[in-house]
């Protein structure tokens, strides 16, 4: 309830899901424990509720794209921290789930494509339109600007970064 339009979306899904037979869980958060790293706060809050109702599951899919790894990227970058994975893992472990983002060779753009020619809705969080986040600053200023080749390149680079860290790992262990 961060949004004004998010109940509206809750209730779009809703429908959607009810039509397609399609099992929904939702989970109502009212109280934030602060406004400070709310992002993180929430995909705190995300992971635990799934982790309350992954029992029975082989794994956790979740719609990261490639725009998402290649801004978690150039964010590591400019916060210059040590990380375990250069931009997002297809495949990690979150509070005990197995986590699998199948949907990063995929641009966001050409993921709406997709759901515009199929007909399938989607909402777009208006707060990611604005730069009130680091984040959203890449997304605006490099990630949307990218060509088609510049994004390979910079996939190419995230893997040799990882690839370079990983063999660096073996050699120290």
């Amino acid at each position: 309830h961060l949004r004004e339009e998010s109940t509206k979306e809750t209730e779009d899904l809703k429908s959607f899901c009810k039509n397609y037979n399609i099992k929904l869980n939702v989970l109502e958060v009212n109280e934030y424990k602060s406004k400070s790293n709310l992002e993180e706060q929430c995909r705190e809050i995300r992971y635990h509720y799934f982790e309350s109702i992954y029992q029975g599951f082989d794994a956790l899919l979740v719609a990261h794209n490639q725009d998402d790894n290649i801004e978690t990227y150039l964010l590591q970058k400019k916060r210059g921290g040590i990380v375990e994975h250069f931009g997002l893992n297809e495949h990690t472990v979150i509070f005990n789930m197995k986590v699998i983002r199948p949907l990063l060779n995929f641009s966001k753009q050409s993921l709406l494509d997709f759901c515009d020619a199929n007909k399938v809705p989607y909402s777009i969080d208006k707060t990611n339109l604005q730069d009130g986040f680091e984040r959203n600053k890449i997304r605006h200023s490099v990630v949307e600007k990218l060509s088609d080749d510049e994004r390979i390149e910079m996939v190419k680079e995230i893997e040799q970064s990882n690839n370079q860290f990983n063999d660096l790992r073996k050699r120290i262990s």
